[in-house]
């Protein structure tokens, strides 16, 4: 998060800051630092895969699929 502050592009923290977020069950939280990430990097299958579960855990499940098919 502290680098985030002052690198609000970077990716990788972007997605660990959304793994971390996930597993503590805070999809929305994760969703909004996936989506970021995804705006960085259009179609990382790593962002894409995350959001999918996120989507899963938050009962969408089509969305969810829709993203596993792409």
């Amino acid at each position: 998060t502290d680098v985030l502050q002052f690198y609000p592009k970077y990716f990788d923290a972007l997605i660990l800051r959304a793994k971390i977020l996930s597993k503590l069950h805070r999809y929305y939280d994760a969703l909004e630092d996936l989506n970021k990430s995804l705006k960085i990097e259009p179609g990382n299958h790593q962002s894409l895969i995350a959001k999918a579960d996120c989507l899963r855990a938050l009962n969408q499940h089509q969305d969810a699929i829709k993203i596993y098919s792409y």
